[in-house]
């Protein structure tokens, strides 16, 4: 299919409009935070707060009269969950499922940053199974680290089970998480299903054109192992019915992707009389070649 072709000015609204910036403002509260995750598809946590950290600050640049204990809120009414997207996240609850690939692969073998400690492991997992939620912490043997990643074996062994998805975080005390079993954190509605390629392929899309406006095919599989191929595939075919559209932007020979209704999210009145200062980890800027490209 012919690609259609926009100019730079655009692809940068089209961004802004995707990252909640430059089209309208999400509902104030508890809702336009849910609304803003979701959006988004993520939003990084961060320890680290000079100003202010950076998941705080990404929502606050975009959810009227934002306040910290949104997130606590919507955590304890299990709307949102803790796991990894490129980096430690707040995601929304119905996604679960689409972390589950990464689960098995952690699981099966894939390291993370640590070499698993098999029988601390299965120690950790007894003592929260028999004795409900804990943190690191409340384990008699963890230590006090020397810095941010010089974790104890204990801290590590949790972290592990954290990423097979054999534990789930269930809130946050002084930002220390606590950790229970997924069947005691997860709601009973929840669907559980492990995606097939095809369908994990589509989300990967579906979600990052939602939050981004467009992109180039290699973004929608950043650091998702395995399935540059699959998701080469769903564009091809989502094109053919109609359901995305191929972008040419001035002076590159890149092909870029965006939903075929993308003229209609332009048409509408672009409305960003706001000066923003964005945490380096806020969703729009964080992949530095995309932005210096747009």
């Amino acid at each position: 299919m012919k690609p259609e072709h926009i100019s730079n000015r655009d692809a940068r609204r089209l961004a802004l409009i995707g990252q909640g910036l430059g089209g309208g403002e999400f509902p104030r509260g508890q809702r336009g935070v849910f609304e803003a995750i979701r959006q988004l598809g993520y939003v990084q946590i961060d320890t680290i707060s000079v100003v202010e950290r950076a998941h705080h600050q990404t929502l606050w640049n975009r959810v009227p009269h934002y306040r910290r204990h949104f997130l606590n809120r919507l955590v304890a009414d299990r709307s949102i969950l803790e796991y990894w997207a490129h980096a430690a996240a707040y995601l929304p609850m119905e996604d679960y499922r689409f972390c589950l690939p990464r689960m098995r692969a952690i699981s099966a073998g894939q390291r993370h940053w640590y070499k698993k400690d098999e029988k601390l492991a299965r120690r950790v997992l007894e003592r929260i199974t028999h004795e409900g939620a804990m943190r690191a912490a409340d384990f008699e043997d963890h230590a006090g680290t020397a810095g941010m990643w010089d974790w104890s074996p204990v801290k590590r062994a949790i972290e592990h089970l954290f990423m097979e998805g054999r534990l789930l975080v269930t809130r946050r005390d002084n930002f220390q998480k606590i950790f229970d079993l997924p069947e005691r954190v997860l709601p009973a509605s929840i669907d559980t299903r492990m995606p097939d390629k095809t369908e994990y392929a589509v989300y990967l899309i579906e979600c990052y054109l939602r939050s981004h406006g467009l992109a180039r095919g290699s973004e929608f599989f950043y650091l998702r192992k395995g399935m540059g191929d699959t998701v080469q595939t769903a564009l091809s075919q989502l094109v053919e019915q109609g359901r995305l559209v191929n972008l040419k932007l001035p002076r590159t020979d890149d092909t870029w992707y965006a939903f075929s209704d993308y003229l209609e999210q332009l048409a509408g009145r672009f409305r960003s009389k706001r000066a923003r200062i964005l945490s380096p980890f806020d969703n729009l800027i964080i992949q530095r070649n995309r932005i210096l490209r747009l």
